[in-house]
């Protein structure tokens, strides 16, 4: 992939290298006043036509199985975060919603025989959005669901790169905590503007539209049994209706 992602540069460093050397062997014959324009206008036409063909010959869809490139896809993916967004704000049970694009992790069922239980949710990068239902019995169990939506980011798929929230419970303090940020570089290839003046199509700058990104949404649910006392420090939490 290296190679290839050089292949152009060392394309357009040889025909510089054959221009001069052309240019030397014309320029000791009577003939270059006359044929040196020429030259110059025929090498440019023969590199704008080499560059649209090795466009069409790179392997550019290596790598590109996460590309999202239909429009509709991405807004569906924003009305999805958005429905969540506002179930969540409205307190709403999100798994009788039956929300469309509604992703879960692993329910976590963490045993508790405490009366009272302080959540912890860390906020170094934003408010995390917490909901806390109690449940109507007493089973000595706490449920920690984390619900989300896709994240799709310069038409990248990046869902599967997000890690989950960590959940520790320490003695009677449950800790919800930001997982460790991610470094996510995105590549992209666009077509010179000597094709796209022609074809109409979007360049390099159209295509990174951030309008188009749907960043997606991360809601933690927590059930606590029927008789637990829930001390909320941050008084941030969202309580089911």
């Amino acid at each position: 992939m290296m190679f290839i992602s050089l292949l152009p540069i060392v394309i357009i460093l040889f025909l510089i290298f054959v221009a001069f050397q052309l240019n030397k062997v014309i320029s000791n014959t009577g003939i270059y006043e006359k044929l040196n324009l020429r030259w110059l206008l025929g090498l440019y036409a023969v590199v704008l036509f080499l560059s649209v063909c090795l466009f069409y010959l790179f392997p550019f869809d290596i790598g590109s199985k996460n590309v999202v490139d239909n429009k509709k896809e991405i807004l569906n993916a924003q009305s999805e975060s958005d429905a969540l967004l506002t179930a969540a704000l409205e307190g709403k049970k999100i798994s009788e919603e039956n929300l469309k694009g509604v992703l879960t992790r692993e329910e976590l069922n963490i045993p508790f025989e405490h009366n009272e239980l302080e959540i912890f949710a860390e906020e170094q990068h934003g408010s995390n959005i917490v909901l806390v239902e109690r449940k109507s019995t007493d089973d000595q169990k706490i449920n920690v669901t984390q619900y989300y939506t896709r994240a799709i980011l310069g038409n990248i798929e990046v869902t599967e790169e997000i890690k989950p929230y960590i959940v520790e419970l320490n003695e009677n303090t449950l800790s919800i905590m930001y997982p460790e940020p991610l470094d996510i570089q995105v590549g992209k290839f666009a077509k010179e503007f000597t094709i796209t003046q022609f074809t109409g199509e979007a360049g390099l700058f159209d295509t990174m539209n951030d309008d188009l990104d749907a960043r997606g949404e991360s809601v933690i649910y927590v059930k606590v049994p029927k008789d637990v006392k829930i001390i909320d420090p941050s008084e941030s939490f969202i309580y089911v209706n």
